[in-house]
């Protein structure tokens, strides 16, 4: 019985040893720089809608200057992420990227700068030109496998690269209000055509016996 509780307690100094091993680990990761970047429109702007008009931005260039970055651990060895982050110039909230949803983080490259392309962005039509908000971090992560694929997880992170904007062109034609609708004729349903054509064709009947019965009374006097 003491042997069996002096294995246990040695499971928990060990299990004990352990975690603090792993904080001091993390602590000791190396914190990246806040990343230099400039970026380039790709392509221009497009509106879409009218009740409720989006601004559509068709591609956005980043360029990151790398930097040196090495650690290892314990045989896993640590890589160098890039993320960004956007917004509408009047905008509160920043919106997250892609990469941050699904920790598909790109590291970083062998070249002298790290290209990150955005596709498309789409924000509410703004009253003026488009102006967007950007700001990059830098990512010191681990390779991460799972059943769906292999994950960047990211470990220790820069602070956010000062604010950066990016200014469009207003889009033209601006989409403030619906267009004009087109004049439509009316339809009629099958049962009310027949009733409107016995009224006109009694109507018809009418006045053409008050015209002979005029011209019968010319003719008599």
């Amino acid at each position: 019985m003491a042997m069996g509780k002096k294995a246990y307690m040695l499971l928990i100094l060990m299990l004990l040893a352990l975690s603090m091993a792993n904080v001091i680990h993390a602590e000791n990761i190396p914190k990246p720089s806040v990343p230099e970047f400039t970026f380039y429109p790709k392509g221009g702007t497009s509106v879409s809608g009218y009740t409720s008009p989006e601004v559509f931005v068709n591609g956005i260039q980043i360029n990151i200057t790398n930097q040196p970055y090495a650690y290892s651990f314990n045989d896993t060895t640590y890589v160098l992420c890039y993320d960004y982050r956007y917004k509408a110039h009047s905008a509160q909230n920043w919106e997250e990227s892609p990469y941050a949803q699904n920790n598909s983080y790109p590291p970083q490259s062998n070249s002298n700068t790290t290209i990150l392309t955005i596709p498309e962005i789409s924000l509410p039509q703004p009253p003026g030109d488009v102006q967007i908000d950007f700001q990059v971090q830098a990512i010191a992560g681990h390779y991460h496998q799972t059943e769906i694929g292999t994950f960047i997880f990211p470990d220790e992170t820069s602070e956010w690269s000062p604010t950066q904007t990016i200014n469009f062109p207003r889009p033209t034609p601006s989409l403030s209000y619906p267009p004009s609708p087109s004049p439509t004729i009316p339809e009629f349903s099958g049962w009310i055509i027949l009733p409107l054509l016995i009224v006109m064709g009694s109507l018809f009947y009418l006045k053409k016996e008050k015209i002979e019965k005029n011209r019968w009374k010319r003719l008599i006097h």
